[in-house]
């Protein structure tokens, strides 16, 4: 028992390390999202000469989600700075395979970012949402080296559950 508890003593605080690194890159991730959703809802809001609303939500909301994303990814590169190698790669490996959106992590709330979405960017999900979070992710998980497109097939996994937005514009085989 004393070696069991030892070895659980001594994997503690690498464990955590490892935790608040996931925690701080899926914040960072979807922080960027929430900004571009912010972006875009603001930008639709000036274009309908919606000031007061633009003003009052989006200008303000986009300023605190930049600063949130600011504290996320400072806080993964400074946990991942003093991390071992097997910590940072299964701290990849993790996110890789557990991230989704912010908002359509519940198979129930998938829908809703399905419609958000396509109201939002349309067909231009891949290169408005994708493309940029994928890159956060390169940037604090594999020091920008390029990684398996898993934003996309976490977006994706999103859309499909959607029969009314899982046409052609998301990559599935059906028609609007």
């Amino acid at each position: 028992h004393n070696h069991l508890v030892g070895l659980l003593t001594r994997m503690s605080k690498p464990m955590h390390e490892v935790t608040e690194a996931i925690w701080a890159t899926a914040g960072a991730m979807n922080e960027h999202l929430a900004m571009t959703a912010y972006s875009r809802m603001g930008q639709m809001l000036s274009d309908m000469n919606e000031r007061a609303l633009h003003e009052t939500l989006f200008r303000t909301l986009r300023s605190h989600e930049s600063a949130h994303k600011s504290f996320y990814a400072a806080y993964a590169t400074e946990v991942m700075g003093r991390m071992q190698q097997w910590q940072r790669r299964l701290v990849r490996v993790v996110v890789q395979h557990t991230y989704l959106p912010v908002g359509a992590g519940a198979k129930r709330d998938r829908d809703a970012f399905a419609r958000t979405v396509e109201v939002l960017v349309g067909e231009r999900w891949d290169a408005q949402l994708v493309a940029p979070i994928q890159q956060v992710a390169e940037r604090l998980l594999h020091d920008g080296h390029q990684m398996d497109p898993f934003v996309r097939r976490a977006v994706m996994k999103c859309l499909r559950t959607s029969p009314e937005y899982s046409g052609v514009a998301f990559g599935g085989t059906s028609s609007r």
